[in-house]
């Protein structure tokens, strides 16, 4: 995708109908290379409507992000913590563009419209269309036990419920240990991946994607039941710009406070929003499966699970609800 493609997207990104010689106008195109430019837009996820006399129009609005709301949205104490906002239109990922940026001692946030290499849990691809999805992902390096960068998979999750929570009107959950579900339908995933840097600290990447729209691509390679964010009731109007900052600003606060952070802290955030909670789960990893009644979480994040009259601490593995009680 290159720059003309983009002011393409910016200028219909309306939803209205745009007449071919103003949008060729705009790019510098004539209007016959506007409509073979156009028509590629399906590669992406976006399905642009063509009437004559009328000109051409997305058959949905896209919601671009601005920087400015984003930072505004923020505290202004999470925000003087962000040494670098970057808005990526398209790349592969988002957790790649963070992770190979230069450590710094402030957190680095790279947003985009489009991944065309995003993963989920387990080297899942996490399909989306262009702006349907919120994607970005949070680095910094840090001094931390592995124990703490462990629960800040957890933390994260539970920002994530609770700004959530806080916008829409539905009843929230976090599957262990970062998956976000509403209704039994998957709404976001959290991805954390962590790489040792030199001087002994470790460069902490936390990818977050959530679902916003049903335009375009999102679902066509996930294997479970999915939804969306436009199908759910909101508390107050936001913006994709506006849930960016309420986002970062949950996150931010969330790992900055791991390490000082009570267990029993983690365990009451946490309880409002598990899905698993005194479910009969099974647990799944490579040479066993585990059934048991889930306990919620331990001191360190941990699974628990009672098998056969006795309590498990499971640190892995994938976890499926036997009977669902949503």
């Amino acid at each position: 995708m290159d720059a003309t493609q983009l002011k393409l997207i910016e200028a219909l990104s309306d939803g209205r109908f745009h007449g071919g010689d103003d949008l060729g106008r705009a790019v510098g195109l004539s209007r016959a290379a506007v409509g073979k430019r156009l028509v590629r837009f399906a590669d992406i996820g976006l399905r642009v409507d063509a009437v004559k006399g009328k000109g051409y129009k997305l058959s949905q609005a896209i919601d671009l992000i601005d920087r400015q709301t984003v930072l505004d949205t923020m505290t202004s104490v999470i925000r003087s913590k962000i040494e670098r906002l970057d808005l990526v239109p398209v790349t592969e990922s988002t957790n790649q563009d963070a992770m190979a940026a230069t450590g710094t001692a402030g957190y680095r946030v790279v947003v985009s419209d489009y991944q065309t290499a995003a993963r989920g849990r387990r080297g899942k691809r996490w399909e989306q269309g262009f702006a349907s999805s919120l994607t970005f992902s949070i680095a910094k390096d840090f001094n931390l036990e592995l124990k703490h960068l462990s629960q800040m998979s957890l933390w994260t999750a539970v920002a994530v419920a609770e700004a959530l929570d806080a916008l829409y009107a539905a009843p929230v959950r976090v599957k262990w240990p970062n998956d976000i579900y509403v209704g039994g339908k998957k709404l976001a995933g959290i991805l954390l991946e962590a790489r040792a840097e030199v001087g002994g600290t470790v460069r902490l990447v936390v990818g977050v994607g959530i679902n916003v729209s049903q335009q375009g691509l999102v679902g066509a390679a996930i294997d479970q039941p999915w939804i969306s964010l436009s199908e759910l009731p909101q508390r107050t109007a936001v913006n994709r710009s506006q849930l960016l900052g309420r986002m970062v600003d949950g996150i931010v606060d969330a790992l900055d406070s791991t390490e000082s952070a009570s267990p029993d802290a983690l365990r009451g955030r946490w309880q409002k929003f598990d899905m698993l909670l005194g479910q009969m789960v099974d647990v799944h990893s490579v040479t066993q499966t585990l059934t048991g009644e889930c306990q919620g979480i331990d001191a360190d994040g941990n699974l628990s699970v009672l098998i056969d009259g006795r309590l498990h601490s499971l640190n892995a593995g994938e976890v499926t609800i036997r009977r669902a009680t949503l």
